[in-house]
């Protein structure tokens, strides 16, 4: 009976990642109320079977790529944004600023477009294309190989092009956000690049939309101690806002209504929002 439940508990799991739940393997132990024990070598054999891949802390089905970006700047516009207003509203003039890439980060970028004097190193086209059009900002692109589903460069020349410099603050996305692990990566030259940025930057803001709770990765990039300030559209689960307040992160999201303003953002502030690193 029990190879009986095993095996219908597994055809549950890979139902949820197949249907594009990035669960880490606590959230899906908690969804069955088994250990993290049971979900991994449940995951194991569906491994073992070619239905799926282990990564960092969860797993993917065989031959899924993430949606092109065109596809992932519609999802949750209006999150994203509010999370750009936000962002925009925490740099100053003459900062020289690294910016990442993402949906989110695009979203960054256009509310950005109207602030005041920055310099932006990125590594994703569109956003290098969103800043220049003012002729407010200056903007530098990295080297790196061009990804167009994601318009976006990657690679090792990606974190090399950051190699030696310093950051007033760097803007970057999170990959996902494993209740365990913290900051999650894929791929690894990501992994690479936030480190380094992590160390050659005065300050880190991080963008997370909800998607990313629980999403898993092929790389533990950070714990929730090392985050200076999280961005989000919304308040985190709850499990996830007692976990990063008790590590002192500073964590920001919109208000219930209209643009976010002193009295609407909600935030909790165990960190000094001029933290650095």
């Amino acid at each position: 009976m029990s190879r009986v439940l095993a095996a219908r508990r597994q055809q549950q799991i890979l139902k949820l990642i197949t249907d594009g739940f990035d669960l880490s393997v606590g959230a899906i132990a908690a969804e069955f109320g088994v250990t993290t024990e049971t979900v991994r070598r449940d995951m194991k054999v569906l491994e073992s079977e070619g239905r799926l891949r282990r990564v960092y802390g969860g797993a993917i089905p065989i031959g899924r790529e993430p949606p092109p970006l065109d596809d992932r700047v519609i999802e949750n516009a209006d999150g994203k944004q509010a999370i750009g207003r936000l962002v925009a509203g925490l740099v100053s003039e003459d900062q020289v600023i690294y910016m990442s890439a993402g949906s989110t980060m695009l979203a960054v970028a256009e509310a950005l477009v109207d602030a005041p004097r920055l310099t932006v190193m990125t590594h994703m086209p569109p956003v290098a294309e969103t800043l220049a059009a003012s002729g407010r900002h200056k903007v530098i692109l990295t080297g790196g190989v061009y990804e167009p589903q994601h318009r976006s460069l990657s690679g090792e020349a990606v974190p090399e092009a950051v190699r030696d410099r310093i950051f007033d603050l760097s803007i970057l996305g999170a990959f996902g956000l494993d209740p365990d692990f913290g900051l999650v990566d894929d791929p690894k030259f990501l992994f690479d690049l936030k480190r380094r940025l992590k160390e050659q930057s005065r300050r880190c803001i991080w963008l997370a939309d909800r998607s990313k709770f629980g999403r898993s990765g092929h790389y533990n990039t950070l714990p929730f101690e090392a985050l200076d300030v999280l961005v989000t559209d919304a308040r985190p689960p709850e499990a996830y806002y007692r976990r990063l307040t008790e590590a002192g992160v500073e964590l920001l999201w919109p208000g219930r209504n209209g643009p976010p303003g002193p009295d609407d953002t909600v935030t909790d502030r165990r960190r000094p929002a001029t933290a650095g690193r």
